[in-house]
């Protein structure tokens, strides 16, 4: 009789258990729209079945695919219970289905993925345990790394604990200007979305995850961001023109947002800024700031001070492939790099400046309708190094007034080419005359001899 009781009640817990494991609220819901992705999705897919955090539901929105996605989805429902597969009747994009997927999410945390990337083994487990560590955050991504379909390796997962990247004040800020917040990598409370009413915009078919989290930051949201590479995404170029032009817009309007919270953004133009407008932008919303209070003032100087030289009149912005920074002009043609203290001379052009970097290979900026430089790559930009009994300067060249002029001193001349080894240098300066400079081994050109007289051999200009 004993052995009964025992018996039964050893049945009831077991029961019981079994339905508190089923009904028990995932701690993450996994939202993901999927249209016509046959080819990929099994990728995504298994990249969350095997992450090492399992408490999770995994919410897949087939926003009315018409390929062989729809069976792919079932058979895997069929072979894992935390699947649940949405079905939109008809195609209606993906606003609507992220919004879908976010409705019928229960988790305390939502994470996003979309159906043609991959999301490392650890993804949930270190987005969980940040989101744990830190209650005072409200949403967090992590870095993401892009890769090309022929070249995609899964990588070795990182084991080491997740590492605090950029904070609340970072995207408070820096959301104003473009969406620094990898959305395919993020995590966010949903009771806090839930209590503010934040939805996707159903009219953006692009950009939704922007404007998404633009009404997380004016609902006074704290985001964050870790390191580590939680997600890798796949390039390609595959959306319709209208995709791209609206994405643009969207974002357009999206900024305007943001920045309302200091000044009218129809009093200034809003596009995806260069460096110089987004100091301009700053310096408008550093003093409209100290009025309205929507930040802390100092986070906004501080801020400002790192990207932008007090004295915006005596720099000039150049944009290179590696870096974009301002460079701050001195006396005999003399800059530094603002953020680095790089050194070198500048010498003007037309609407080209050439630097003559005193580590680095001279570069060529050409100036850009906003009043920034764009660095050009110019196989020979006009730059060369001269050698002259009293002095040793580098010089650029002006090919269409064929004049030439020194860099750390205002001597110019007009050159003229003898041969591929010879030059001719008649300085403006009559005193200096004509003089006779051959090429080295080397490259540089040196010295040769003062001529008398014009040379009737100097006969077409370069």
């Amino acid at each position: 009789m004993k052995r009964l009781f025992l018996f039964i009640v050893f049945c009831i817990c077991l029961i019981g258990g079994s339905v508190w494991l089923c009904t028990r609220s995932p701690t993450v819901s996994v939202v993901m729209p999927v249209f016509n992705r046959q080819e990929l999705v099994s990728r995504a897919i298994e990249s969350i079945l095997n992450q090492t955090f399992k408490n999770f539901e995994f919410i897949i929105v087939d926003d009315g695919s018409t390929d062989a996605t729809p069976l792919i989805l079932k058979s895997y429902a069929n072979q894992d219970s935390r699947i649940k597969i949405l079905t939109n009747p008809q195609n209606k994009g993906i606003s609507y289905s992220r919004q879908r997927g976010l409705d019928a999410a229960k988790g305390t945390y939502v994470a996003i993925m979309d159906s043609d990337d991959w999301s490392v083994p650890d993804r949930l487990e270190k987005s969980v345990a940040f989101m744990r560590d830190t209650p005072d955050i409200d949403a967090m991504s992590g870095r993401v790394f892009f890769f090309e379909e022929n070249t995609f390796d899964k990588v070795n997962p990182d084991n080491s604990s997740y590492t605090f990247d950029k904070g609340p004040n970072f995207y408070t800020i820096e959301m104003s200007f473009a969406n620094f917040f990898p959305n395919v990598a993020s995590m966010f409370r949903r009771d806090f979305v839930r209590q503010h009413n934040i939805r996707y915009n159903l009219d953006f078919i692009s950009a939704e995850d922007y404007d998404f989290y633009a009404q997380m930051i004016l609902a006074d949201a704290r985001l964050a961001s870790i390191r580590n590479i939680l997600t890798y995404v796949r390039k390609h170029h595959t959306n319709s023109e209208t995709y791209y032009i609206k994405m643009t817009e969207n974002a357009i309007n999206v900024r305007r947002k943001l920045l309302s919270r200091f000044f009218d953004p129809n009093s200034v133009r809003i596009s995806y800024p260069s460096l110089l407008e987004k100091c301009f932008l700053l310096d408008k919303m550093a003093t409209a700031n100290r009025e309205n209070h929507q930040v802390p003032q100092e986070v906004l100087d501080t801020y400002y001070a790192k990207i932008c030289p007090p004295n915006m009149n005596n720099a000039l912005q150049l944009s290179h492939p590696y870096w974009s920074d301002f460079i701050v002009l001195s006396d005999n043609n003399r800059i530094s790099r603002y953020t680095t203290g790089d050194t070198g001379s500048i010498f003007y052009i037309d609407n080209r400046v050439t630097i003559k970097w005193d580590k680095y290979d001279p570069e060529v900026f050409e100036k850009q309708p906003d009043g920034s430089y764009k660095y050009i790559n110019v196989s020979n930009p006009n730059v060369f190094h001269v050698q002259h009994p009293y002095w040793k300067d580098w010089m650029a060249l002006n090919s269409k007034t064929h004049k030439a002029c020194r860099m750390n001193v205002a001597d110019c001349a007009v050159l003229r080419k003898i041969s591929d080894n010879i030059v001719h240098l008649k300085w403006d300066n009559p005193a200096y005359g004509v003089e006779k400079f051959r090429k080295n081994e080397q490259g540089e050109w040196v010295y040769t001899k003062k001529l008398k007289t014009k040379s009737k051999t100097q006969s077409q200009a370069t």
